[in-house]
């Protein structure tokens, strides 16, 4: 099992983000898996229950059919090209789902405070996913140019800008300390009669 020391040491990243990494991984019986991957996996998963279940039900509209060999023939391409949109679909959806997901490993890597918000600011079509499903392109980029950006860069890390101003007051006793009597005017005198 991976440790956050171990993991900084490989890595060089701070113990936030190592514990973040950590985080995104599922023990069951010592076995793990990114939360992501197994996202994708239940997916497809679901994906392919849907299409066995479709394909079912059109085998039994073949069987249907089976009298008539010119109207089975037309059923058969017209399955065909059903299937193949609904691949496409399918694989376009799983394309998606990873690119979701290397967006939100990206945006925890960059130590995004909190990347539900700066996910909307990513131009989603400035980014591919390269044929093997493996590298997002475009996405480093944008997140550094968001980083970068005076107008964003609030939204990662724990940089804070230093503001000047008022020191605010604890919160115990009067915001202003008292003034001692050699200091006090008239009108501080009579106002501290009034009030008593």
């Amino acid at each position: 099992m991976l440790t956050i020391e171990e993991l900084k040491e490989m890595t060089g990243v701070s113990d936030e983000i190592a514990q973040k990494v950590l985080d995104s991984f599922k023990d069951t019986d010592g076995n793990k898996v990114p939360i992501s991957r197994l996202n994708e996996v239940i997916k497809e998963r679901d994906g392919y229950k849907t299409q066995i279940t479709n394909l079912e039900t059109e085998i039994t509209g073949l069987k249907e059919l089976s009298g008539d060999n010119e109207a089975l023939n037309t059923k058969i391409a017209e399955l065909e090209k059903t299937n193949q949109k609904a691949k496409a679909d399918f694989d376009k959806a799983i394309r998606q789902t990873k690119i979701e997901n290397a967006i939100n490993l990206a945006l925890i890597e960059a130590e995004a405070i909190n990347p539900a918000t700066v996910k909307p600011l990513i131009n989603m079509k400035d980014i591919l996913l390269t044929e093997d499903g493996t590298m997002v392109v475009g996405l480093k980029e944008q997140i550094e140019k968001l980083k970068d950006g005076e107008d964003t860069s609030f939204l990662f890390g724990k940089k804070q800008k230093n503001i000047k101003g008022v020191k605010p007051t604890d919160g115990t006793g009067d915001p202003k300390p008292p003034k001692k009597d050699s200091e006090k005017s008239y009108w501080d005198w009579a106002a501290e009669l009034e009030n008593n």
